[in-house]
């Protein structure tokens, strides 16, 4: 008998990352989904509508935009009625550490279920704190103290929650009294991220939901979760030894990207064009990047380029990319003799990586989605130009299949010959979710 599956996600990797998922998990499971409106993709409500039609899925609904949190939550509470009648068994989620899962988990579900985190994203320790990760690899002992934050009262004791409340609405309110009588506009700035996630977490969700919910001890660090999922999944084995050691727990586990699978060179005979893809990330909002990366990518790019014996070079800019800089870089390429252009993100990477010789360019989680997707694709990060990453191939853990370009411009001959990459063997979503409930059940 099939059991029953949530699944919430942001639209705007849904239909990239589940497409290539959704008729193995439909043969198991009665499936429900619910997205958070992300950057939602053009022609997504479509997709889901025919999967609708086809009986893979029972039931979509859209959020509004996430940062109008007031009609977020009101939309929540609506959706909150409709599922419970659903009893689900299984969650899967890419997070239940924001105040839109909590309200799931802890007003949706019942006790029996399963609720599990799958993030196959690069993740936020390894990106955005990667001091701490380098140390965990090290060895060295940073978690002294994290045990006795998990096993206090922080998800549970009411008492405890309401003592954590009062102090921090005391101390917000010493500060605000410290702003008004001195006129420090610096300090009621510093105020403000506080006040936000308080009237957030707390005020806002307790008049919508009547309940607040606390951060848990990792939910900064992590994004992902502080001991209230029952297992985690990622897709990096590197990803899953360090939140292992990191949360102290053995129910992380590690399964092959959701694209797997999805080159299509072969079967299509294909010839492919010569052309490199750039996933463009970083800088977003701005019209103009500081013009002394703008050679680096030129560098980089030229090499790219000259080896791979393509002509041409299409600029893809990432979909929460506001600013105009994508045109900015293209201009100056052009100038310098690269056919350069750019293109739309209409089409998700795994369905065009197939047509490129190579896709090249900084830390972006698409050279990830390239690698899973296409066996015979070059593809080469860039480590001179900065974005959000102090140490960018850190950023992909073990960095299967991807290849780089040193800070200086130097790099390994070999990573520019063609050949088939072969992915190393690693169990499935389903699989795995399938070993987890089975699990639970003993």
């Amino acid at each position: 008998m099939k059991k029953k599956m949530l699944i919430w996600w942001t639209s705007r990797t849904f239909i990239e990352l589940f497409e290539p998922l959704i008729l193995g998990l439909s043969k198991n499971f009665y499936i429900v989904v619910l997205l958070l409106d992300y950057s939602t993709p053009s022609g997504m409500h479509e997709k889901l509508e025919f999967w609708k039609k086809e009986g893979l899925i029972e039931r979509f609904s859209l959020s509004p935009p996430y940062r109008d949190k007031t009609r977020l939550y009101l939309h929540m509470r609506e959706e909150i009625k409709i599922l419970k009648a659903y009893d689900f068994d299984v969650w899967l989620t890419n997070s239940v550490v924001h105040v839109f899962e909590r309200c799931i988990l802890e007003c949706a579900l019942s006790k029996h279920c399963i609720t599990i985190v799958f993030w196959p994203s690069i993740t936020y320790l390894f990106a955005f704190n990667q001091k701490l990760a380098k140390k965990i690899l090290a060895g060295t002992d940073i978690v002294q103290g994290f045990d006795s934050k998990i096993k206090t009262t922080l998800f549970n004791n009411k008492k405890s929650k309401k003592h954590i409340i009062l102090s921090s609405l005391r101390r917000m309110l010493s500060k605000i009294i410290t702003c008004a009588t001195r006129g420090h506009i610096i300090l009621m700035n510093k105020l403000s991220p506080m006040w936000r996630i308080f009237y957030d977490r707390v005020i806002l969700s307790w008049l919508i939901f009547g309940k607040v919910f606390l951060r848990g001890p990792y939910d900064d660090i992590t994004q992902l979760d502080s001991g209230r999922a029952d297992a985690i999944i990622f897709c990096d084995e590197l990803e899953t030894e360090v939140h292992k050691l990191f949360l102290k727990r053995e129910d992380i586990y590690t399964v092959e990207y959701p694209t797997l699978g999805s080159c299509h060179c072969v079967a299509a005979n294909k010839t492919k064009d010569k052309a490199v893809l750039s996933p463009l990330s970083g800088f977003f909002g701005l019209d103009k990047i500081p013009e002394i990366l703008l050679p680096l990518f030129y560098r980089d790019f030229k090499l790219v380029l000259s080896k791979t014996g393509a002509n041409i070079l299409h600029l893809r800019a990432h979909p929460d990319s506001k600013g105009n800089w994508p045109n900015q870089l293209k201009e100056y390429l052009v100038e310098r003799g690269i056919n350069a252009v750019v293109v739309d993100n209409n089409r998700p990477i795994r369905e065009v990586c197939c047509n490129y010789l190579a896709v090249a360019g900084i830390s972006s989680n698409s050279l990830r989605d390239a690698r899973a997707s296409c066996n015979h694709v070059l593809v080469i990060g860039f480590k001179s130009v900065p974005n959000a990453y102090k140490d960018p191939q850190f950023v992909f853990a073990k960095s299967e299949g991807i290849d780089w370009i040193e800070e200086d411009g130097s790099y390994d001959p070999s990573i520019f010959i063609q050949r088939k990459y072969l992915q190393g063997k690693k169990r499935n979503l389903l699989e795995t979710i399938d070993m987890i409930l089975e699990k639970a059940q003993k």
